[in-house]
């Protein structure tokens, strides 16, 4: 028998990191339940999750080269197994959960057709006014599903643009902030969206000259010439003349500027931007003239994340939002002039006001948007992690809330990325966030009903999943809990959050099929016996969880894993019904594996043992289970440096003896999955 460890390469799941997709669904979708009181946390641990399982080992970021090398040899690996078998999938829910989404667009010419966009799931349509959804047939031809903007011109013609950067946001894992889903490029559709084209002058390749196309931020298209398209990047901003066909830096943007973060076209025709640390505006369409600093009308010169909003109905009325580099709220502004002079209608208060706090943390660098009621210049919508309104009248109120009860009318998913009013009654509004898409229609209240609008609408990130004999399937999602579906049921489409935060690896038991395993951010770990209608938290002893410790030394658990594991922590639930045997392993940020003989014990806590530790230290990353040659049970472990180890005869003497430790180095990359191969 040989041992494999599986070391994916970083471009590879950069490029092919996505929702799978299976089919349009069922019609029997019901609001999302929840049993659990909710754990929260920003979306920080997540990102750095997933940018260490993809970055580039030597510089520590997601490059754009990187991904789109792996993006053709992709393409290669399709075409090459083209000719074979290929399985058959079917989806299996959840449809009443969504996920992150970046764009929506209501159609102008038929306010019944809809389009939004997940930043991995694709493109999605609906006909009946965001009822229901189905997936856009291209999602399944276009090499990447990470949609990030959507418009549409006067003549009807719709853009999109790809690509979600984390917009400012610059620390040890992520350098120039470069941390999601690099895009494939702008498309566009001349059929009302039935159809798209990439243009081809927009297509990122694996040079200097065209990355500046991988993350398209915003785009804006002017009023009355549909040729004229303007498209925000991480490079700069560029101008179209000529319907998206070919582009340049427009006269009055340096060719030094940086991120581009917004671009917006008001009625009148005027075009405003953001792009650097400046603010920019053209009353044209084709020469920006710089309007930031204290002398130039007192936009502030931040070079941090912002966004922009103008009124449709009153182009005077412009609104801009900035941040700090924590992510908190610096300031929100207004003119009333059309851009000349700007004053300030809100800045962020620690504990009483700031729309991108979370407690004790911001992150205005990742939820920021703003958007103007279209029959009230003197009100705005502003989201971050919640959503908030403002009005020469009200001042600031709050527009979300109600814990995570969809039941409840006030209820938003945390994490606004998109606020979009109807373009004909301006009573609705939809948002999209971390959960999906939002509607009010009574919009124009001080404290606007809220419901979710995702039926159908299958872009959810699961980390992981798991299924039972029975076809119940449990699964980790990024921000929306740990969803179960049940397939043996009148609704078996329909996802019920049995454990909130983000979720992460799941195992139902083939021996007891009632006992389920779930777990949140963090080594969170927790354990149903009911089918998953209740989880646990006391699944942990103080072997595993002692710290923190008390001024005496004694433990003072806190249900998580100690020595810092992975967010999303590495478990396993490996069994052998014949021998009745049941192996639950994990481990954590000091290189320790620790395994429990009693995880399906449920009238107790389990005893955990520590079996083994990395020598050279590092996180423990992955975990597996399985029998060698002779049939003794062995773990096998990887860590994020690279390190892989193999602990054999783990179940030897109940632990007294330390189990033989075999350990070899791996390369320099993240070990992100080990398997025994016999042979």
């Amino acid at each position: 028998m040989k041992i494999k460890y599986l070391l994916a390469l970083t471009a590879f799941f950069s490029a092919t990191a996505g929702v799978l997709h299976f089919g349009p669904g069922n019609d029997k979708s019901e609001p999302l339940q929840t049993t659990y009181e909710k754990e929260e946390q920003g979306i920080k641990g997540a990102l750095e999750y997933l940018n260490k399982r993809r970055m580039n080992p030597q510089t520590g970021a997601v490059e754009v080269p990187d991904v789109l090398r792996a993006r053709k040899q992709a393409d290669v690996m399709e075409v090459a197994k083209s000719g074979s078998s290929v399985m058959q999938w079917e989806f299996m829910g959840p449809n009443n959960v969504g996920g992150r989404t970046r764009a929506i667009l209501i159609d102008r010419n038929n306010t019944n057709h809809m389009l939004a966009g997940s930043v991995s799931g694709g493109l999605w349509v609906s006909d009946d006014a965001g009822l229901n959804w189905h997936e856009h047939p291209m999602n399944r031809e276009r090499p990447c599903l990470s949609v990030s903007c959507l418009v549409q011109a006067p003549n009807g013609d719709i853009y999109m643009g790809t690509g979600e950067k984390i917009a400012g946001w610059s620390n040890d894992f992520y350098g120039t902030g470069n941390s999601a889903f690099p895009g494939c490029g702008i498309y566009k559709s001349t059929d009302v969206g039935n159809t798209f084209l990439l243009l081809e002058n927009t297509e990122p390749t694996p040079n200097n000259n065209t990355q500046q196309w991988a993350y398209i931020i915003a785009m804006a298209v002017h009023p009355t010439n549909s040729n004229l398209i303007y498209a925000a990047t991480d490079r700069s901003l560029y101008l179209s003349t000529d319907g998206g066909q070919n582009w340049s830096l427009p006269d009055g943007i340096p060719a030094s500027s940086g991120t581009a973060y917004d671009v917006v076209a008001a009625s009148n025709g005027h075009i405003h931007a953001l792009a650097g640390g400046h603010y920019y505006r053209s009353t044209d369409g084709l020469t920006f003239v710089q309007k930031s600093g204290a002398d130039l009308g007192n936009f502030p010169v931040v070079s941090d994340n912002k966004k922009l909003a103008v009124s449709p109905t009153n182009p005077n009325y412009v609104y801009a939002i900035t941040i700090y580099s924590s992510g908190c709220l610096r300031q929100v502004l207004q003119s009333t002039d059309g851009g000349n002079i700007w004053a300030e209608i809100g800045a962020g208060v620690d504990g009483i006001f700031d729309p991108l706090s979370g407690g004790g943390y911001c992150q205005g660098w990742y939820d920021l948007c703003i958007a103007v009621d279209p029959v009230k210049p003197q009100r705005i919508f502003v989201g971050g992690i919640t959503l908030w309104s403002w009005s020469a009248e009200d001042n600031w109120q709050p527009l979300s809330g109600g814990g995570e009860d969809l039941s409840n009318p006030y209820y938003v998913h945390v994490d606004q990325h998109t606020i979009l009013f109807h373009p004909t009654n301006p009573n609705i509004v939809f948002v999209g966030n971390d959960g999906g898409i939002f509607r009010s229609v009574n919009a124009g209240n001080v404290a606007p009903t809220w419901i979710a609008m995702n039926r159908n609408y299958n872009v959810t990130q699961f980390y992981a999943i798991a299924a039972g004999f029975d076809g119940r399937v449990i699964g980790g999602t990024q921000d929306n809990g740990t969803i179960q579906t049940r397939f043996n049921t009148e609704s078996y489409f329909a996802g019920i959050d049995v454990s909130g935060g983000d979720g992460a690896y799941t195992d139902i038991s083939k021996i007891n099929p009632d006992i389920m395993f779930a777990a949140n951010q963090n080594g969170r770990l927790r354990r149903s016996s009911n089918s998953g209608e209740s989880f646990s938290g006391g699944f942990l002893d103080q072997n595993i969880d002692c710290q923190p410790t008390n001024a005496a030394g004694d433990c003072n658990s806190d249900g998580e894993v100690d020595f810092g594991p992975e967010f999303i922590t590495p478990t396993l639930l490996w069994e052998d019904a014949y021998a009745n045997l049941a192996v639950y392993v994990t481990g954590n940020g000091a290189g320790q594996v620790w395994l429990t003989l009693e995880a399906l014990d449920v009238s107790k806590v389990p005893e955990w043992f520590k079996i083994g530790q990395f020598p050279s230290g590092g996180t423990v990353s992955t975990v597996n289970v399985a029998r060698d040659a002779n049939g003794r049970v062995m773990v096998l472990a990887g860590a994020d440096n690279g390190r892989v180890m193999i602990l054999r005869n783990v179940l030897l003497n109940e632990f007294t003896d330390s189990p033989s430790v075999s350990s070899e180095s791996a390369v320099n990359k993240k070990v992100l999955s080990v398997a025994e191969i016999t042979g």
